[in-house]
């Protein structure tokens, strides 16, 4: 990572961090039927090795963790990581992700990539199915190719989208007090 890269880690680090949106949908539909668990690593303000620390002691069988531009391909090797460390299927999403599937998906570390901006639909499809191959809105590789399930779709009623678990998002005292 350059300069730049570290800047805008820095300044996001400084920011006011709720958590994304997508991600609170998708893990109040995952835990409908899934154990789920939620490190927010920035909101907890961990550092990597408390996070990768965490995540170990979960011992997860599927890790889909969300990026944003400033920090994509460090995000992408902390999976790499901790999906040789534990043997799990990890996914990411979030913009950056989708704009950069093809190269984060060129080493074997992550197993694919949510598109669009609704991963909550393409979650609760790979939960459903048990598996992200041939599914809409994912992209992955499979014996070196490149394969886009194509377009996530979207959710046509909001209104169908269940209230968010807050209690699965552990708050800072920093942010609480």
């Amino acid at each position: 990572g350059g300069v730049s890269e570290r800047v805008m880690s820095y300044l996001k680090a400084q920011s006011i961090r709720l958590p994304v949106m997508s991600l609170v949908y998708a893990a109040t539909l995952a835990s409908r039927d899934h154990d789920v668990t939620v490190v927010d690593a920035a909101n907890l303000s961990l550092s990597v090795e408390e996070t990768v620390k965490r995540i170990q002691s979960l011992n997860p069988d599927w890790l889909i963790s969300t990026t944003s531009i400033s920090a994509v391909m460090a995000e992408a090797q902390l999976l790499a990581r901790l999906k040789k460390t534990l043997g799990c299927t990890v996914g990411l999403l979030g913009d950056a992700a989708t704009q950069m599937a093809s190269r984060i998906l060129e080493s074997e570390g992550v197993d694919f990539v949510i598109r669009g901006d609704e991963p909550e639909l393409v979650i609760e499809k790979i939960l459903t199915h048990g598996t992200y191959r041939d599914l809409p809105g994912t992209v992955y590789r499979e014996h070196a190719v490149l394969r886009d399930g194509g377009d996530p779709g979207y959710i046509a009623d909001l209104n169908a989208l269940p209230f968010p678990r807050w209690d699965l998002f552990p708050r800072s005292e920093e942010h609480t007090s």
